[in-house]
């Protein structure tokens, strides 16, 4: 999804604006490429101490901040911790091992 403003100098900017993605549980395990499409590049597991909810993963782009992507307030549903960029959530026996 994309947010349209008015800049500075008059033309349009673009912010993205990320999201929190629910892979289905009708699907298997999501594979490497998978993966990156979802969050938009490298990924990253958070570690189980910021995640907030059981049985669930939580997988990050790992390089969102140096990219520049904005903060995703939707996933404070999911972690403690600020995430930047797209979110996808594994659950059950999807979780990657």
């Amino acid at each position: 999804m994309t947010k349209r403003k008015r800049g500075i100098n008059g033309n349009y900017e673009f912010t993205i604006i990320p999201t929190v993605i629910k892979w289905p549980a009708s699907l298997n395990k999501p594979t490497l490429k998978q993966l990156q499409e979802a969050v938009g590049g490298l990924f990253q597991i958070m570690p189980d101490c910021y995640v907030t909810k059981p049985n669930i993963q939580v997988i990050i782009n790992e390089e969102a901040l140096l990219h520049g992507r904005a903060q995703n307030l939707q996933a404070l549903e999911y972690c403690s911790y600020p995430i930047f960029g797209n979110v996808l959530i594994l659950t059950g026996k999807q979780r990657l091992t």
